[in-house]
């Protein structure tokens, strides 16, 4: 993995910067809070097509991703729902289950 400094921000890289397996965190973060292969994270290839999208394919993009984003939070809520020992984390995970899910729903509304 290589990091760059780039302002107040890190890119790195997993293998070869030129390789799109990119992301930015905050400076300094431990390697455990690399969240760019969990499920709904935008990968930089991905950052970078919004960027020079045009406003109508920007919208559909966004909107796609966004779906994605919030698919990958039910996931892992639903997962601390079923297995979390903290029951005040739970709780909230429980919520996280439904607020993303009318949230996808009304986008995909909107793609149609």
């Amino acid at each position: 993995m290589i990091g760059v400094v780039a302002g107040r921000r890190v890119r790195r890289c997993r293998g070869s910067a030129m390789s799109g397996e990119c992301f930015m965190t905050a400076p300094g973060s431990p390697p455990e809070m690399d969240h760019s292969g969990s499920d709904g994270m935008m990968s930089q290839a991905e950052m970078d097509a919004l960027a020079g999208a045009s406003e109508a394919a920007f919208d559909t993009a966004f909107l796609e991703l966004m779906i994605v984003h919030h698919e990958g939070a039910v996931a892992e809520a639903e997962h601390e729902v079923a297995g979390g020992a903290n029951e005040q984390a739970q709780r909230f995970a429980s919520e996280i289950v439904s607020g993303p899910t009318a949230e996808s729903d009304q986008m995909r509304r909107l793609l149609c």
